[in-house]
Parts: structure tokens; sequence; C-alpha cells
């Protein structure tokens, strides 16, 4: 599910009708929810389902693990982050601000983004260790340390989603009010694209936060005890589920969010499998229709062939 999902969102968002900022922030997104699901997800179902955790032997294997699920697990609030940011400067009627809102600027902070994730967890590949035949950041002040950075690092981004996403939402109130509307994105049609967009980001926002943000607090929460309780753990594992949930359905909210993505979504279908799929798909309107048609009229046509009580038709 996540896999389909992940490729169809891939395909979308480099349509050249949706060559917009905000879509390279989206595009951003699904590129990284693989290595997250093929890397992180799987070899943590391998190691609970299966017992296959080479983490509890190889210290190399283990720090490394850990420092590229954290650093790949972590993006995803970044890339809504830019997006919100985007949405916000984009909506402004601030001139200054709505140049933040452009391909050049996405194509610069999208891979420094990814530099500061990853040289932001660079202290995992030193101080995570295996203890008691677990894979964890080093007891005492570090360990400390590691739940208060995931914390901050997680929840910087959140905050200022929670901020520019209330900013973007005040600007289209204030659009809406204003007697004449300042022309901010050219055309009717480009306007409506960005609406769109807006609409996709609010939607993403809420499953995220709701899927994702029970295990990054409880995360952040057992990194910093030793010894955390059996009850804790079985928690924090279920909220791993919702988590690894998160990184799979962003191809099934905006289709059922956003029309302008189902519209992308059924050109797509038709430049891959051509007029074919809509023949196929005008048959089937047709034979529906013309069978309720025929199933609307069988009760009169049933009722002039029966006979009634008095023996006539």
């Amino acid at each position: 599910m996540g896999t389909i999902g992940n490729v169809f969102s891939i395909l979308i968002f480099t349509r050249k009708s949706l060559w917009r900022s905000c879509s390279m922030y989206f595009l951003a997104s699904a590129i990284n929810n693989f290595p997250v699901l093929y890397f992180g997800a799987i070899t943590r179902m391998l190691a609970d389902g299966y017992a296959l955790d080479p983490t509890r032997y190889s210290l190399p294997y283990c720090r490394f693990r850990n420092y590229f699920s954290y650093a790949t697990y972590n993006l995803s609030p970044y890339w809504s982050m830019w997006a919100t940011i985007d949405r916000f400067c984009s909506s402004s009627a601030n001139p200054r601000y709505r140049q933040f809102s452009q391909l050049k600027v996405a194509y610069v902070l999208i891979p420094s983004t990814i530099l500061v994730s990853g040289g932001g967890f660079l202290h995992t590949l030193v101080f995570f260790q295996i203890q008691n035949g677990s894979c964890k950041a080093q007891s005492g002040l570090y360990a400390q340390f590691f739940g208060i950075f995931t914390l901050c690092f997680y929840f910087l981004p959140v905050l200022l989603i929670f901020i520019f996403g209330l900013l973007t939402i005040f600007n289209v109130i204030q659009q809406h009010q204003r007697i004449q509307p300042i022309q901010m994105y050219g055309t009717r049609s480009a306007k409506q694209i960005e609406g769109q967009l807006l609409k996709m980001l609010l939607v993403h926002l809420a499953v995220y936060c709701l899927l994702a943000m029970p295990y990054n607090v409880l995360l952040a929460i057992v990194a910093a005890y030793t010894t955390p309780s059996t009850l804790f753990l079985f928690i924090q594992n279920l909220s791993r589920i919702l988590l690894n949930a998160s990184y799979s359905v962003d191809f099934y909210i905006y289709t059922l969010s956003a029309r302008l993505y189902r519209k992308e979504f059924l050109k797509l279908l038709q430049h891959v499998f051509g007029p074919n799929l809509i023949r196929i798909q005008e048959r089937t309107v047709a034979s529906t229709s013309k069978a309720n048609r025929t199933y609307s009229r069988s009760p009169a046509r049933i009722k002039e062939l029966v006979p009634d009580n008095n023996g006539t038709k």
C-alpha cells in the first residue's frame, strides 16, 4: 500500500501542471518515505516478528541503523514545515514574502535540510552502544541529551507548522475580506491550484500529527529512562505502527481531499493506459445506467403481465 501510493505521488508531483515550490516539498516527502519504509520499518518488523536483529550483536550495524533511521524519520516534519511556510508566503499580501514561494528556493532548501538532518544525528554513530542485548543511547548524560535533542529536533518544525499554519489561514481570511483582492497567482487557474495545494497540506498535517506525534513523544521519554516498563514498551510498539502508517497514507489522503490531485491522477492513468481506460470507464457507466433503467422499469412491466384478482391483465 505504501509503495504504490508513494510511487503514484512521485509521478503526480513531477507532472508539469503541478510544478510548484509546494509540490517539491510534497515530492521530497514522498521520496523520503521509501528509506523509512524499506529500511526502518522492515528491519524493525524483522526484529520484532522474527527475532532477526543484528543490532543486538553488531555494534557498527547498531549505530548505522539508528543513525539512518533517525535522520530519515525526522525529515518528514521538515518537509511539512517548508510546505507550510511556502503556503504562508504564497498567500501573503507582501510581495517580499511571496518571493520565498519559488522553485529556486525549494531547490536550495531541500538538499540543505537533508544535510542538516544527516549532520544533526552524527553523534549516534559514536554514542550508541549495545547494552544488555539492546542497541540504545549510551547510559548517563548522553541518554538524557539524546532524549532532549530528539524531542527538540522533532517539535521545532511541528511548532513552526502550527504557527505558520495559523498565519496562512489568517492570510486566506484577509483575502476574502478585501473588496479588491490582490492578484497573487496570476490567473484563476493558478489560484485554484494554489488553493488545492493548501487544502492538501492542511489535511496532510492533521493526519501526520495524529499518527506520528505519539511515537516521537514516547521515544523521547524512553531515551531518558534506562529501564522502561513492559507496558510502556508495548504502548510504544503500538504507536510505531501508527508512525509507519503515516509514511504510507499520503497518496490516499491527497486523493480524497483534493480534486486537483484526483484529476492529475486520472490524467496519469490515461497517459499510462491510453484512451482505452476512458472507453472502459464509459462502457462501465453506460452499462450501469442501462441496468438501472431496466431495473426501474421492471416492476411496472411485471404489473402489466400479472393478472389481477378479476382475471384481467
